[in-house]
């Protein structure tokens, strides 16, 4: 039972001094990729930002074409009407 003890002990301050050197390991890379991927979040959100413009601008322009488009459709849809009611409109 004792050297039982002994080597559980022993397995525990081996486990103690593993868990010290990956919280060392973790520390040294917060300080060395910390920052990197904080830069590189930063960097993401203009470009979303970004992106987020450009799809509004486009949302925009396709609204126009198509509103161009009804226009220009009733425009020529009018002029086919009073074409058919007015023959020298054809000509």
């Amino acid at each position: 039972l004792f050297l039982q003890e002994k080597a559980l002990e022993k397995e525990i301050a081996q486990l103690d001094k593993q868990i010290r050197n990956v919280e060392l390991q973790k520390e040294e890379l917060d300080k060395t990729e910390g920052p990197l991927l904080s830069a590189l979040l930063s960097e993401i959100k203009e470009k979303l930002v970004d992106v987020r413009a450009v799809h509004k601008s486009v949302k925009r322009m396709e609204e126009e074409l198509l509103q161009w488009s009804l226009y220009r459709y009733e425009i020529t849809g009018s002029i086919i009407m009073d074409g058919e009611n007015k023959p020298h409109l054809r000509e």
